[in-house]
């Protein structure tokens, strides 16, 4: 089995981060040729490392915490702290010693998300969601969920829609959610769009500060040509947050 290496940067928070690696010299890969900028972390023992008890006792005690009532042994959880680089990376966060961690090279997403859930709380107000973004033509676009909700609930994405709108100002973006359907603008009414007009209207008497609308099919939200066709609405032509009505519309 390869070692099982996380990186963290060593400053004042935000600014730490953590990344999985399977060897030492993979780091150089990412230019982190050195320990100036970075603390090596390991759960297990390698020629390059020692792994810090201390962190690992207290990783072991933060997941027995939520997982002993789950049919699990203290001894079962430190063995999946020692072995699993999920478990491990996760803790880290869970016990503020990372901001961020980078996984998924190697195994399926659905698979980090489980092992994510048990070790980590979403942020308080929000869901755990997947979101992708899409650089094409000199416009970058957010599109939530794409990996974890197969039927969201109306609530679930009004919370969605939220969160991306948050992610997006954090790169700089004005907001404008589009959320997506077959239909546009009620054509045509089915069972199936009910549950993202009813988000729609849930945003609208919450007096949100961003603009959305909906629903639509998504080339009239990104086609700046349907401006003509629906001048009433601000998002047609101009959306760069697509909320996705299911999981299997966003793998399409």
């Amino acid at each position: 089995m390869t070692d099982k290496f996380f990186l963290s940067r060593g400053a004042t928070p935000p600014n730490k981060f953590v990344m999985l690696m399977p060897t030492y010299g993979h780091t150089h890969r990412f230019g982190a040729t050195g320990y100036r900028d970075f603390t090596l972390m390991s759960s297990k023992s390698s020629k390059f490392y020692e792994p810090d008890k201390i962190k690992r006792e207290k990783y072991v005690k933060h997941l027995y915490k939520r997982l002993q009532r789950e049919g699990q042994l203290e001894r079962d959880v430190d063995r999946l702290v020692r072995n699993d680089r999920i478990a491990w990376g996760s803790s880290m966060i869970a016990c503020k010693d990372a901001d961020a961690m980078v996984t998924g090279n190697i195994r399926h997403y659905a698979a980090s998300i489980e092992k994510l859930k048990k070790v980590v709380e979403p942020r308080p107000g929000e869901e755990i969601f997947g979101m992708t973004m899409i650089n094409s033509k000199g416009k970058t676009i957010l599109v939530a969920d794409t990996n974890v909700q197969d039927f969201p609930s109306p609530q679930r994405l009004v919370n969605v829609s939220k969160s991306c709108v948050r992610v997006a100002r954090l790169f700089g973006f004005d907001p404008k959610v589009a959320f997506l359907s077959h239909s546009t603008f009620g054509n045509p009414i089915s069972k199936n769009t009910k549950h993202v007009r009813d988000a729609i209207e849930l945003l609208k008497k919450e007096k949100v500060n961003f603009d959305f609308d909906g629903e639509m099919q998504p080339d009239v939200a990104l086609n700046p040509v349907y401006q003509e066709i629906y001048p009433f609405s601000k998002i047609v032509g101009k959306a760069n947050i697509l909320i996705m009505p299911a999981l299997h519309s966003a793998a399409i």
